[in-house]
Order: C-alpha cells, then structure tokens, then sequence
C-alpha cells in the first residue's frame, strides 16, 4: 500500500498533472495530498523572485501588431499551472503539511492504543516419547568411514587497528568414526571458530596447521562432499516443507547412481529418525509463521543427514530446545555415530544426562587453549579423574553435580571459586600423559590408510549390529551401488553430484512452488498492478491534447507509468530474495548446484508473473486511456511487451541489489538511489542536450529511457 500511495501523491502533486488538470474525480486528494501542498509552496516561493519580476507579452493585437496586455513573467508561469501567484499561499501549505503531521501521528497513536496485528502461531511442538525401545528402521547407506585427526591448528584474525589476534592457539585432536566428540568452552574459548575452521568453513584470517583425512593430508574439495555442517540457526527456504527440504538435499548430494527408491527409503528414514513424520508436509515458514524454533532445528539436522556423511559437524544442536527435545536430538546423534560416522558438536551448558551421551571431549579455555582431549570414559570417569589428580586445591566432583559445570568451574569458567590462578591448566595438559597419548594416537592416523579403518556393518535401532531378521535400508530399498559422496564424484570428475540438468530442474521445481506459496508477494503485486492501472486511467480517460501543457501531462503520464511499474517491482521482489538467501548460501558451500543455474531459476521462474503482472496494468490502461485507435491488435502487444520488459529489469536490479548488499535496508537505501538516478537522466526532467557530459551514458544505458521512448512512440502514433 505504500507504494500505491506514493503513486497517488506523485500523480496529483501537480507536477505530473497540472492543477487545473486534474479531473474532477480527484479533485479532492489534490486538496489533502502533503506533496501538492509542499510542491505548491515552494513553486510559489520560486516564482516570487525577483529573476522572474519580467514582464511578458500576454495579449498581442494582430490588427494593430502591439501588445495591448503585459504581465509578470513568474506569475504567468503560475497560472499555467494552476497555482495562484499570492506568496500568502505559502503558509498555507506550512500549516496543512503540519496539519497533516499531527494527524498522522495521533492515528499512529490510535492504531498501536487499539489495534494488534495477530500473527500465526506456530504448529504445536511434537516430541515424541523417549523409548530407545522403540521400532525404527536402520539408519545406513554404504559409505566410507573417516578418521579425522588435526595438528596444532593456529587461527589468526588482523584487528582494524592492524594488530592480529590468535584465536586458537596450537590445538590438536581427532576424530574417529562411530563417536560423538563434545567441543566444549568457556565464552570466547574459540569452540565454534575451531569447528568452522576444521569443516573448512572460514574463509578469512589466517589459518595454520595440519589436518588429515584417512591418513592424508585434507582435500577441501573432497572433503565437503562426505562432511555435513548443521548451522547454530536453521537456514532453510521457508516455503519448503520437511519432506521436501530433505528430498531437494538427498536428490543434490546422494551420488547420481543412487537408485530413487534408495534414496525414497532413506528420506523416510530420516524423517523417521528424527521424528519428523508427523511435520513432513509442514511449510519451514519465516520468523514469524510456520514451524517452531525446534521444529527447523530438527529439519536442519535432516537436511545434512540425507546427505550421508562420514563425517557430521554441529553448531550448539541443543541451544534454544528444551531438555526433552534435546534429548531427542542427542539421541538421533547417536544413532547416527553408530553408524560408523564421526560427530562432533559444540555444546552450550548440557545437562547431566545430554552431557554423558557423548564419548570424547575437547575442552578449550578462554584464549583458544586445550585443557583436555580425549575419551570421557564411563559416567565422565576419565574426566573426574584427570582434573582431581591435578591438585588437591581442585574442588571434587559431588555426587549430585553436573559434571559439565564442574568441569567449567575447575578452568574458571563458572561462578564458583577455582584455582585458575594457581595452576596453568593448558600447560599442565601440555605435559601430562593424557596429551601425549593423543599426539601418539594423532601421528598414527596421520599415517593410516582407508584399509586400515573399521568397515561399519548396518546397524539396528539400538546402535548394534542389526539382526539376520532386522530389515536394514538395503534390505527394504533393494541393491544400492552405495559409494561415498567423495568417491562418486571423484570418479566422475564432476564438481557436483547431480548432473547440471538435473540440478535446473530440482531448482525450477523448488522455484515455481516456493512462488506458488508466496500470494503475499505475487497475489500483492498483480493488484498493484490493476490499481496503478485503474488510477492513470481514471485521469487520463478520453483526454483531449490541444494544448503544449496537454501535450507535456500526456508525456509526463508515460514517464510515470512507465517508472512506477518497474519500481514497485524492484522494492516487493527484495523481501523474496532475502528470505532465501541463507538457504542458499549454505547450500552452496555444500557445492549442491551450480551458482548460475541457481541464479538462472530464481529469474525464469519470474517471467510468467512478469508476463501477467503488465498484462493486467496493459489491459485497463490501454483501452480506458483511449489508446485503441487503429491497428488495435499490434499496438497493444507491441506496449505490452514494452512494460513487462521494463519491469523485468527492474524486478531483475532488485534481485541483484539483494545478492549485493548485506541486508535489506541498505539494499533499500541503494534500490532509492538507482530509482532516483534512472528519473533523473531518462532524458524526461533533463533533455538529453542538456545532461552534464560526464553522465551522458546513463542515458543510454538507462532502461527508463527506452521504455518512456518506446511507450511514448507508441501512444503518439496511436493517438494520431
């Protein structure tokens, strides 16, 4: 409504249409419109200068060949426009501008008093019972187990001021399949850093340090095609839902020799496994609409899953969730580690029973130092015992205490009294056994080879071997080539799994549903769309042009119809494109598709609403305005054609502005500018002779220049 408001002030601020031009239709709205009031004063306040106290010529006897009637110069070029020349008049606009002002904000004042906009809630939260008992089916598609181990990893940031800062400090460990390995530190110990470096997520500072995969040196290449990365908040594309989010991801990411009903099977595991059946024809939804909080974490989780990773990497999975549901959740990790897969996850203050599901721990202070690495034993028995054969000033675990907040408190991450100040703690582990037992077992899996890893069999429901009787995902799908990610791709040569047709075509499909599913902007702008029509026509309906003034409103109505309709279509697509902008961003450092192929879906599929949304402004407005003079047919498609393309550049300069900018009001604030620039050197406000050198090529690359041109061309010779 904005937008069709703004429509409506330009039109009749009485520069597009001179005041004694307007219909008597809309009469009124010039007398209330703040931009009439505002243009007429300072009109008047210009013209009252004494530059324009000339007199001129108005009345020029042809019988006796002299001027018999003489009058100022700028209160004729008032009266041309319908202003009064009394510079009284201007404070007659200050006080309706104020007027209006108050107005405005006592109904702001009203409508925040009286009335609230009710926003869907979301679907109820579905937590499904905790029985390890229950029948599930096996979680497993053949894949490579990976042993994961890295060195004194370094990672350094330079400050503004030019100083640099190490974040992680010399920090080695490993990772081995069919464990869950907790990252754990106080605030500003590096844990999330250390976990986006390790899945090679950071792409700036400087990062030093050695990691192997199987025994050989990583290849970040490879590497991202057997990892899955589970971000801290969901970045999915709200207009999916659960089934289709994982089906989209398994279809881009399984091998391409996967069979469908493998790849079927599997989706439904997941679902399945994370208890997302119920929700798998659920929409995503935005911030506001759609899933709850923990609802998309699930889905996020699904959306790596289906991926089949050997290796599975987790930002905090359990923040934001409540005790049951991250239990849930930890649960499904550890069916996945079961596997044979390697998890590892940064964990924010875990509960007892969260925090002695998993197996390894590596414990940073703050500074991005080790203080411990390595297997937590049962009930944390390695932990309990490692931290109290430090000191006898190190508090003792109580029997009712969770280990997790001890363990912060002995390093000085918690609120109790420790002996942080007493003991180093890093260089303690440093010298202790503990670490040189890791450094032993990290050069041995720097050495190993894939033949020297554990081949994981399927497993059943309760993370053991399945049963002859148990049905596995082979078993239920039929034979399955079941191959690596890595191996796949390799093998092919190929950047990507899917070949690219296949990936147009999941893209085209997601795009056209997701647009489907969008009425609040397609729906929107196709109404638009008729109103900007039915108002431009309502002005201009059988209009006679006899006059030059005449003449100019009837080009000014081409040049306003023409920019509005194009800019309402570059401010309304930014909002779309920003809501799928972290869905794709993740999924393109997943390597998921081709960055063109995305970009090319996200603009065919505009083309049809492009088509109708300037069908439905060409129909009305053509016809009411009178343009259907001779050759009826052509002329009108010849216009059509002109307002979809230009609308189409400027639906297609908001989809760019959105990719360019970091957020969407500075896209808004540059989406302004470039509007303000395309009017201003279209060569309607300056004439193409008189636009300064230096800006004459935004006259010709100015596509507002080209549809006025076209358009205008057009309506003349209809109108002929």
């Amino acid at each position: 409504m904005c937008g069709v408001s703004v429509v409506i002030m330009v039109l009749f601020g009485g520069y597009i249409i001179p005041k004694n031009k307007i219909p008597p239709g809309w009469e009124w709205f010039y007398h209330i419109n703040p931009v009439a009031w505002a243009l007429r004063s300072v009109t008047i306040n210009q013209y009252q200068a004494p530059e324009y106290d000339e007199l001129i010529c108005t009345n020029f006897d042809t019988t006796l060949f002299q001027c018999t009637g003489f009058a100022r110069l700028g209160d004729t070029l008032l009266e041309n426009r319908g202003i009064p020349a009394d510079a009284g008049e201007i404070w007659y606009g200050v006080l309706v501008m104020w007027g209006e002002f108050f107005l405005f904000l006592l109904g702001t004042t009203l409508a925040l008093a009286y009335i609230r906009a009710e926003v869907t809630p979301p679907p109820p939260i579905i937590t499904p019972e905790l029985d390890d008992e229950s029948p599930t089916k096996a979680v497993e598609i053949q894949f490579e187990p990976v042993a994961f181990a890295f060195k004194d990893i370094w990672y350094t940031i330079t400050l503004p001021s030019g100083d640099e800062l190490d974040i992680l400090k010399g920090i080695s460990g490993y990772f081995e399949p069919g464990t869950v390995t907790a990252l754990i530190g106080s605030s500003g110990a590096g844990k999330t850093t250390l976990l986006d470096v390790l899945a090679g997520r950071k792409n700036t500072g400087h990062i030093a340090g050695e990691v192997f995969v199987n025994g050989r040196p990583n290849d970040a290449h490879t590497f991202r095609r057997i990892m899955g990365y589970v971000e801290q908040f969901d970045s999915l594309c709200p207009h999916d839902t659960a089934r289709e989010a994982l089906e989209f991801s398994a279809a881009l990411r399984l091998p391409g020799d996967t069979p469908d009903s493998v790849r079927a099977a599997w989706v439904d595991n997941v679902l399945e496994m994370l208890e997302l059946t119920a929700l798998e024809n659920t929409l995503v939804g935005d911030s506001t609409s759609g899933m709850s909080f923990e609802q998309k974490k699930r889905v996020s989780i699904g959306v790596e899953l289906v991926a089949n990773p050997a290796i599975l990497f987790l930002d905090e999975p359990t923040s934001g969730l409540d005790s049951r549901a991250a239990q849930v959740v930890v649960r499904c990790i550890k069916r996945v580690a079961a596997c044979g897969r390697a998890v590892v996850a940064t964990i924010h203050q875990p509960s007892v029973v969260i925090f002695n599901e998993f197996d390894a721990l590596l414990l940073l202070r703050r500074g991005g130092q080790t203080v411990f690495f390595g297997p937590l034993g049962d009930e944390n028995k390695n932990l309990q015992e490692y931290f109290e054969g430090i000191s006898p000033s190190i508090p003792r675990l109580q029997p009712n205490q969770n280990p997790a907040t001890w363990m912060l408190e002995v390093i000085g991450a918690g609120t109790g009294v420790n002996s942080k100040d007493a003991i180093d703690l890093h260089a303690y582990y440093n010298s202790s056994e503990l670490c040189a037992a890791s450094n032993i077992h990290i050069e041995g899996l720097c050495c190993s080879h894939t033949e020297d890893l554990v081949k994981y069999a399927p497993t059943g429901a309760d993370g053991r071997p399945a049963s002859p009787t148990e049905p596995t995902l082979k078993q239920v799908a039929g034979s399955t080539t079941g191959t690596s990610g890595a191996t796949a791709g390799t093998a092919t040569g190929s950047r990507y799994n899917a070949s690219y047709s296949r990936q147009f075509t999941l893209l085209m499909k997601r795009a056209i549903m997701s647009y489907w599913r969008s009425p609040s902007y397609n729906f929107v702008r196709m109404v638009i769309s008729v109103i900007i029509a039915l108002i431009f026509a309502s002005t201009y309906a059988d209009q006679k042009y006899t006059t030059d003034v005449d003449v100019i409103a009837r080009t000014s109505v081409i040049y306003i119809t023409v920019l509005f309709t194009g800019v309402v279509g570059m401010i309304t697509v930014q909002p779309v494109f920003f809501s799928e902008r972290p869905a794709f961003y993740r999924e393109k450092k997943s390597e998921m598709y081709s960055v063109l192929l995305y970009n090319l879906a996200t603009g065919v599929v505009e083309v049809p609403y492009l088509a109708v949304s300037s069908l439905l402004f060409t129909l009305p407005f053509f016809f009411i305005v009178g343009f259907d003079k001779d050759d009826v047919v052509v002329k009108f498609m010849w216009y059509w054609l002109f307002e979809a393309l230009y609308m189409s550049c400027l639906v297609f300069t908001g989809q760019f502005l959105a990719a360019l900018m970091p957020d969407a009001p500075t896209a808004g604030v540059f989406g302004g500018v470039w509007s303000t620039l395309l009017s201003l050197f279209c060569g309607f406000m300056i004439k193409e002779n008189d636009i300064p050198t230096f800006w004459h090529f935004l006259y010709w690359l100015d596509p507002l220049h080209y549809g006025k041109l076209s358009t205008a061309a057009l309506r003349i010779l209809c109108c002929a």
